[in-house]
């Protein structure tokens, strides 16, 4: 007979996937899962273990966060972790979505992991055209959950993330010079679903 696991996984399952993972040596291991709430038993110190043998490892392991209205959060700043505010930025941060506070990863995991913002709200028309690469807690901004991935990917700092709204951020990396990826001067990214080319038409 077939075991039926339990659903939501209990999150020493998440750890074993991460020490799974780790022995491959990805150089990250990015989860777009919100983890912030802590559950009785051994799961959530399971997977915040596995995330620190990753680090050791040279292995980023980044999951999500997400913006909170209902205060239910907490204080806006909480830099218990390696994730850190960007904090070189130019332009109007108030046009940038974001709230007071925000649903981050649970302890151990926010102390042996990176996160990353997933808050990706729609248009007018329902359709999500736009991602925002920033997000606003407080008066701080912090990378989206792609940011950070890339981010951890090329090993740069958020000290070293200069954000330019309305124009860029750039990213100083070892192996590809300066990344530029354009944003909105509400620091969102067009997405490009979809890009054809050939003699006859183009599709937008």
């Amino acid at each position: 007979e077939m075991e039926v696991m339990p659903w939501p996984a209990d999150r020493g399952v998440h750890g074993d996937m991460i020490k799974f993972l780790t022995l491959a040596r990805p150089k990250v291991v990015a989860w777009d899962v919100i983890l912030d709430a802590s559950r009785e038993g051994d799961g959530d110190e399971a997977m915040g273990r596995a995330a620190a043998i990753a680090g050791r490892a040279g292995v980023s392991v980044v999951t999500g966060a997400v913006s909170d209205p209902e205060g239910a959060g907490g204080e806006g700043a909480v830099n218990d972790g390696p994730t850190q505010p960007l904090r070189d930025v130019r332009g109007d941060i108030g046009r940038v979505l974001g709230d007071a506070s925000a649903l981050r990863p649970f302890r151990e995991l926010r102390e042996n992991g990176l996160y990353g913002f997933v808050d990706t709200p729609p248009g007018a028309d329902g359709i999500r055209r736009e991602i925002p690469l920033v997000v606003r807690i407080g008066d701080e901004l912090y990378p989206s959950l792609a940011l950070q991935t890339l981010m951890a990917f090329y090993d740069v700092p958020a000290a070293e993330v200069r954000v330019r709204l309305g124009d860029a951020i750039y990213l100083p990396t070892a192996v590809r010079g300066e990344l530029r990826v354009p944003v909105s001067a509400a620091g969102r990214f067009l997405l490009n679903y979809r890009y054809d080319q050939d003699e006859d038409a183009t599709d937008f």
